[in-house]
Parts: structure tokens; sequence; C-alpha cells
């Protein structure tokens, strides 16, 4: 019962009472407050000549006087719970962003629910089989991405010019394919440089992606490539190509392992790629895979990478 009182709102769990006398009183029903046998309640708003108010709670719960600054303190509790809350709900990502700060690290591959999977080509060495990869590509009817470097572009700029006139993408392998974990982040951006001028000479494309050669990297690598506005892309499958294997045995190393948002490793100017890779493609899209560039299967903002190298979307 509520006794003496011009009115009572009730909204979203706050009771608010206005009144001239010393004191209101009413019987509290608890709407989304903490006030719960015994426990203290939140959100009470008390306006009356004495800012006091005698809540007197149903059967087995105890009365209590509610002044300002118990009000006061009430409200700043129920804002620092809001708060923890808000932090609860973010733990997650910032757990992972925590975790990979310890290392920078490269892209392997990507967290997603589609069956997509990129498949990457490296060219460092030859062009011989060049016409016959791109040949293979348009009969399957798949994009890919290549990783050049400049030194091989600088002397097959047909075979460059074919790969984007075919539609492919193309990314740089540094300039000299040198070991880049003993270089100065200085000499890390020449290199990248170097060879994205040479690529965009050519292709009049605009370069985004880097592939660290022999596939290796330090904070100084990964850094470097982030900072100048390109993304570090690893793998986490190898066909192994570049050892002589037969496609039956590159399909073998990597037909148990792939999954939505893998990317592979190959090469051109190897043994067995060129005539491997019809095989290799339609074993793929057999198993209901789509095959991706990797700027189509990546992430461009709001990721975090964990610590295995898996790109995965921020929720924020």
């Amino acid at each position: 019962m509520i006794k003496n009182h011009d009115e009572l709102h009730e909204e979203c769990g706050v009771v608010a009472i206005w009144g001239d006398d010393n004191a209101a009183q009413l019987t509290y029903y608890g709407l989304h407050s903490l006030q719960h046998r015994g426990q203290e309640a939140a959100g009470i708003v008390v306006r009356n000549k004495s800012r006091k108010l005698n809540i007197h709670k149903g059967e087995g719960l105890v009365s209590e006087v509610f002044n300002k600054e118990k009000i006061q303190t009430y409200i700043v509790s129920v804002l620092t719970v809001a708060v923890l809350i808000t932090i609860a709900n973010v733990r997650k990502v910032e757990t992972i962003q925590t975790s990979s700060q310890e290392k920078e690290l490269p892209i392997y591959n990507v967290q997603t629910d589609e069956k997509k999977v990129a498949f990457t080509m490296n060219c460092a060495w030859n062009d011989s089989d060049i016409d016959s990869i791109l040949q293979t590509l348009k009969d399957n009817d798949c994009k890919v991405t290549f990783f050049m470097v400049g030194d091989w572009v600088k002397k097959y700029p047909e075979a460059a010019k074919k790969i984007k006139d075919a539609g492919h993408e193309i990314g740089t392998h540094s300039n000299t394919h040198p070991h880049v974990n003993k270089l100065s982040s200085e000499k890390n951006l020449e290199e990248i440089k170097l060879s994205v001028n040479k690529i965009e000479k050519i292709t009049n494309k605009k370069v985004e992606l880097y592939r660290p050669p022999y596939g290796e990297y330090n904070d100084i690598v990964i850094r470097t490539a982030k900072n100048n506005g390109y993304y570090p892309i690893q793998w986490n499958l190898d066909t192994l190509d570049y050892k002589g294997l037969t496609g039956d045995d590159m399909w073998k190393r990597i037909r148990n392992k792939i999954s939505n948002g893998s990317i592979i490793l190959s090469h051109n100017g190897t043994k067995n790629t060129a005539d491997s890779l019809d095989g290799l493609i339609k074993n793929i899209k057999s198993q209901g895979f789509e095959l991706v560039t990797v700027s189509e299967l990546i992430y461009k903002d709001n990721y975090v990478i964990d610590n295995n190298g898996m790109q995965i979307k921020a929720n924020i």
C-alpha cells in the first residue's frame, strides 16, 4: 500500500515518489532491482522534504530508511555493475589481441563459415609453365593469387602481364628473395617497395599483399609490412611441390587438412605443379570448396590474429 504521496512511476525497474510529507511509505515489490530478500536495492529515487523514504517490504523482509547519500551510493553501484558487464562482453576479443601482441604474425588462414579456400602460387624461378598454368585455371574457371619476386617480374614481364590480363590477383614476394629476418626495417621496406614498383608498373594495379621469402618472418618483418599498408600472408597448407612431389602425393598431403579459410601454397617452375594443377583443383572442388583469391578470403579491417595465425573477424 502507498500512503501520502502524489504520484508513483514505475519505469524500467525504477520506483520514483514525489510528496510533500516527511516520509512516503510503500510496500516494495522489487521491480528489476537488487532488493530481494534482504539485499540492498538499486534504482530508487525519492523527492520529498525530508529526502527520506520508509520502505516496508513484504513478509519476512526488513524495514529500512533510505536517505539521499545511500541512494547515491546505490546509483554508483549500479553504474559500476553496468561497466563491468560491458567489459565482460569484450573480454574475449581483448584476450585474443593481448595474446597475439606477444609476437607479430602473418595471416596463415581465416576463420569463416563459408567453404572457401585461397590457392596461391609463388613465382621466383622461371616462366616456362605459366601458359599451361593459366590455361588450366581458365578451364576450371577459378582465380588464384600469384606472389611475384621483383627480379622475376623484371626478367619475365610478359608472364606477369599475362597473369594480370587473365584476372588473377598479384602480390609481392620481395624484390630479391633474401632472408628477411636478417634485414633491418629499412631494408625490409626497400625489398617490398622495389618489387611493388615493378609489379604495378606492368599491371597498373595496386599491390596490397606481401609474402615474405622462405616463409620467414619476425616482428620487424611483419610490422614493416603492416605499417606500410601491406597484409602479410603465410599459408596453413603446403603442397611441397618444389620437392618434386607428384600430384597424387600433393593431394594426400592436404586432403585431410583442408578446411574453410585455408590458404594453400604452391610454386610455378617446379617439376610437377603445372601437370598436377588440374587434378588438385578438381579434388578441392569435389569436397565442396570454392577456390578464391586471398583478398576475397581475408578480412581487410576489424580483425584479430590468434596465436596460430588464424585471422578472426572482431565483433566490434
